[in-house]
């Protein structure tokens, strides 16, 4: 469908209202304490909000979608600072979006959320947060589809297999493993005991997670939580990745034929037939030029059909897509990159920050491997 995103104003307020009644009913079918106020104090103390907090603030921004004249959807979010204990700065928390029911799975919301986070980064934003309600799973498949899966940090589950020493979980935010990336380590916790989990994989059709000890019977309710430093440092490598086969791809038409990552280092071997110094300083150049460009990093979630139906989805030299996959997890750096691919990512290519191609060598007459190494 056609519409336009644009910055909302103060003329917007009756549009606005009424997306945001239906944004507020289904909130409290969802869960009941998010009932707003009864009439009309509920929505005097939203538009009151809207006039006397957000617009003309510079600290807010909204952002609406239209169509034909009316509105069908809208997205908010603020600048705010961390804590005290932390470094000084600020960062991103998308407050509230809703799109039109009717116009739903239309691209409306991803369009919005695109908006507000340019707006975020152009402000120097240094990361991004919002809440989704564990009773709202319309609005977490959402933004996994936006790849904000690769940010959940903790999560609740219960225990619905035991398998040896490790346990299947009804839920889990552990990333297994795949293409390259290693699989996140970290723990789960109930009733104050705590279960290492240092190992995730696909196993019979379930993800499975070892743990360093004797796991708790099923149904147990637990808490799990990621070993952030390393899932993050892992996000920022395969971004990294993807920025070095982007350029190299768009600027040399090299295919991928094989990568590995860890924490903070990644190489990548390209049908290259030769690789000269100074060929790798102008890569390293160019993959820098990139991070700085702070890029968006988006993912979508598409039938297989139309996913391959864009050009160059898939860059490695085989085609690792198994026949079996009906819907393709596909990663954009916009502008850049565009892939199938299943792993973790950063939501902006400045998060990366400096890479460094530390070593190059041959691994056959048309096969050059290059490592880079992220600070």
């Amino acid at each position: 469908m056609d519409f336009i995103v644009r910055p909302g104003a103060k003329k917007d307020l009756p549009e606005m209202l009424r997306l945001w009644r239906e944004m507020m009913d289904f909130h409290a079918q969802v869960e009941p304490r998010f009932r707003p106020a009864p009439p009309p104090a509920g929505e005097q103390a939203w538009e009151k909000h809207l006039c006397g907090d957000v617009f003309g603030n510079e600290s807010w921004c909204v952002f609406v979608a239209e169509a034909d004249g009316r509105l069908i959807g809208q997205i908010m979010g603020v600048l705010r600072a961390p804590y005290p204990v932390f470094e000084p700065g600020r960062y991103g928390y998308v407050t509230d979006i809703v799109v039109d029911s009717t116009v739903r799975r239309s691209g409306v919301g991803q369009a919005l959320f695109k908006a507000l986070r340019a707006w975020f980064c152009e402000q120097g934003a240094s990361h991004l947060e919002l809440q989704v309600a564990r009773e709202n799973p319309a609005s977490q498949t959402f933004w996994r589809a936006m790849g904000w899966d690769s940010y959940l940090r903790e999560f609740e589950a219960s225990i619905t297999t035991v398998v040896g020493e490790g346990v299947v979980l009804d839920r889990t935010a552990f990333y297994v493993g795949g293409g390259g990336q290693p699989c996140d380590t970290g723990a789960l916790e109930s009733g104050g005991e705590r279960w290492g989990v240092h190992k995730v994989e696909r196993k019979d059709g379930q993800v499975v997670h070892y743990l360093d000890q004797q796991p708790p019977p099923v149904g147990t309710s637990l808490k799990g939580s990621l070993d952030w430093e390393h899932r993050y440092e892992l996000m920022r490598t395969h971004t990294a990745m993807h920025i070095l086969c982007g350029v190299v791809w768009r600027d040399y038409e090299a295919l991928v034929t094989g990568g590995k990552m860890k924490p903070l280092q990644g190489r990548m071997d390209f049908e290259f037939e030769r690789m000269q110094r100074e060929l790798v300083d102008e890569i390293e150049q160019k993959i820098n030029a990139e991070v700085a460009a702070a890029r968006p990093v988006s993912v979508r979630i598409l039938p297989r059909e139309e996913a391959f139906q864009i050009p160059d989805l898939i860059r490695t030299k085989i085609n690792l897509l198994p026949k079996h996959i009906a819907q393709v997890r596909v990663v954009e750096i916009e502008g850049l990159d565009l892939q199938a691919d299943g792993g973790t990512h950063v939501a902006n290519t400045k998060e990366v920050g400096p890479l460094k191609i530390v070593d190059y060598k041959s691994k056959g007459r048309i096969n050059k491997r290059l490592v880079v190494e992220l600070k």
